[in-house]
């Protein structure tokens, strides 16, 4: 299985940047996500490491051999793409004995192949029809089978699920990373989509501006972010601006817009802020309580509209420190209704404090 090392990668098309001085090690058997909001460098960055383009500065290492100018058909790797890429013409069977049959293998070989390689997503039995004659999910699994039989230690998947229905897509998710896992393979996932990252990834990595990030698991991205920009890209998030009005050794007291004032532990990660310093609050939805009574440290709001989501109401309220909070409350309270008057409190030891940005909130949040 191959370990993948990106040693200061660049490329620049013209005056545009897409990757900037890019470091990455990709370990044996990992499965690996690169996710990214669109134009962040995410499909130029699997590109080079395919081999397909040619990085303006930069080494790109398998193994630790240079592969940089190597070719891509050179590369041991397999790929699964966005558009499904099966021959119209061949039947299921064909497409996927297809590798195997152009590298000349023996004919039982070709046969045991193509036929483990159908087993493996279910196609056997389809396996005499055309393309035309699939869904979308049945296409996308039988190039699945054609990128398995081509028994790469490396899988290529440049945005595999995101032109198939919602449903299918969820399916699929799972079978891939069982595939990958079972066959022990290294796989490169590239998505935009968020929950998919978090469904099949070892490790995710997020780009923006063709710079990574972060490189984390899923449960570290979205339980302890490391920035504004990974605390909103992964999951919902509630920011509320302010500053330290005060702290001493137990707690810090943050001061919003309109004099409202919310009170924290100084946790581990806030110990950096001082009295005065303008700091942006983050807390993910399922951490913030609604409830009809005022506490300490809670804010009023008004409840602009409830959304049921099958385990739990999604509230959106606005409140008097004049910031857009959202709630995601289980099923076990009562529901509220849109209008009504409530009071939202953040679970202490949820909330995460930032520095307030240079260019503004706004900007930080920016997906361009």
């Amino acid at each position: 299985m191959p370990r993948i090392e990106l040693q200061g990668i660049s490329k620049r098309f013209g005056r545009v940047v897409a990757l900037d001085d890019v470091n990455l090690t990709i370990d044996d058997g990992e499965y690996i996500v690169i996710l990214g909001p669109s134009g962040c460098g995410k499909t130029t960055l699997l590109n080079i490491i395919s081999g397909i383009l040619k990085p303006t500065t930069g080494k790109v290492l398998i193994d630790g051999e240079d592969v940089t100018d190597l070719p891509l058909e050179e590369r041991e790797l397999a790929f699964v793409f966005q558009n499904i890429a099966l021959f119209p013409h061949m039947t299921v069977w064909e497409n996927a004995g297809y590798s195997p049959f152009v590298k000349g293998l023996s004919l039982e070989e070709q046969v045991r192949i193509t036929k483990k390689a159908l087993e493996l997503v279910d196609l056997i039995s389809l396996s005499h029809e055309l393309p035309r004659n699939l869904s979308g999910g049945a296409q996308q699994k039988a190039a699945l089978a054609r990128a398995i039989a081509v028994q790469a230690p490396l899988m290529i998947l440049d945005e595999p699920l995101s032109a198939l229905d919602p449903e299918v897509r969820t399916s699929l998710r799972y079978l891939l990373r069982s595939l990958i896992k079972d066959l022990g393979l290294t796989a490169i996932h590239v998505t935009h989509d968020q929950d998919e990252a978090m469904s099949v990834a070892d490790r995710i990595i997020l780009m923006r501006k063709g710079r990574i990030v972060r490189v984390a698991t899923p449960q570290e991205m979205y339980e302890t972010p490391q920035s504004i920009f990974e605390g909103f890209f992964i999951g919902q998030a509630n920011f509320l601006e302010g500053y330290v009005l005060f702290q001493d050794d137990k707690s810090l007291i943050i001061r919003l817009r309109h004099q409202k004032d919310i009170q924290i532990p100084r946790l581990k990660g806030n110990t950096k802020f001082t009295v005065g310093d303008p700091v942006v609050l983050f807390c993910r939805p399922e951490n913030t309580i609604i409830s009809k009574s005022r506490k300490r440290y809670s804010l009023r709001g008004k409840i602009t509209r409830r959304v049921f989501l099958g385990s739990f109401y999604r509230y959106d309220i606005w409140t008097q420190s004049e910031d857009h909070v959202i709630v995601d409350a289980p099923l076990s309270q009562p529901p509220l209704d849109e209008n009504e008057v409530v009071f939202v409190r953040f679970k202490p030891k949820a909330v995460s404090l930032f520095p307030q940005p240079r260019y503004g909130l706004m900007e930080e949040l920016s997906l361009e």
